[in-house]
């Protein structure tokens, strides 16, 4: 089984998330937000079908939720990326909810890195 860290936590990145665990990927799904799914109040509807956006991210939200191939990392951040395509070793810093010490540096071990570009563009934190 691979592994890709998903580094965003919007509803692309969620979806992107999902596909993978659909194809037997372990995944990370991280964000900076002390939650996922993004601003869905900024969202309506979903093109090109015209569907409510809540109604798409109550099944992404429980499957990554409930998947044991799933990690949701929030209140995270992306340090580095080093290695080669499917070998890469990722360095995230880690702040855990109620936790009043700093943030924990953790390594992680990934085959590939997708970066979700939320409405605004880049920006140069993740």
């Amino acid at each position: 089984m691979g592994t890709v860290l998903v580094a965003g936590g919007g509803i692309a990145a969620m979806r992107a998330a999902v596909e993978l665990l659909g194809q037997q990927f372990k995944v990370y799904l991280l964000d900076k937000g002390d939650s996922i799914s993004g601003d869905p109040e900024q969202l309506d509807r979903l093109f090109p079908a015209g569907e409510y956006a809540a109604c798409q991210l109550q099944p992404l939200l429980f499957e990554l939720t409930t998947n044991p191939n799933a990690t949701v990392l929030t209140s995270a951040k992306l340090l580095s990326v080093d290695g080669r395509a499917g070998n890469l070793k990722v360095k995230v810093s880690v702040h855990q909810a109620g936790e009043t010490e700093s943030p924990r540096d953790t390594e992680l071990a990934v085959g590939a890195v997708i970066v979700e570009i939320g409405p605004e563009g880049g920006s140069d934190e993740m």
